[in-house]
């Protein structure tokens, strides 16, 4: 069986998936390196707090998940109904508000099938 050596880029530039007619998100794996360090830096200040508020765990979720997860949208809209331009802290908004999308693109992120297609076919193609 052959194996990888090397990080696939679809680890942090993500692959595209369908979310709703029209919407479509760009979704980096969970465990690729801007996520984690996105994590490990927004806990740090809480790591020697007791019980740290639900609200606040969801909050970090979101922050890091917009920085290293969500790479990525078409069909986004603004509530004026004009595209929303992908940037990082309307992924945050987009992530912390909107409960579904939030849950549809941690669960993507963390399906390894949703990445091996991708891989394969990145490292067929070198």
């Amino acid at each position: 069986m052959k194996f990888q050596f090397e990080r696939a880029s679809t680890d942090t530039d993500g692959v595209w998936t369908d979310f709703s007619e029209g919407v479509r998100f760009r979704i980096a794996r969970s465990g690729n390196p801007v996520f984690l360090r996105a994590s490990d830096r927004l806990e740090a200040p809480h790591r020697n707090k007791r019980g740290l508020p639900s609200e606040k765990a969801i909050e970090i979720q979101c922050r890091a998940m917009a920085q290293g997860i969500l790479r990525g949208w078409e069909g986004v809209e603004l509530p004026d109904g004009s595209p929303a331009p992908f940037e990082e802290e309307l992924a945050y908004k987009l992530l912390l508000l909107n409960t579904d999308v939030r849950e549809f693109v941690f669960e993507f992120a963390t399906n390894l099938e949703n990445f091996r297609r991708a891989a394969i076919e990145e490292s067929a193609g070198k």
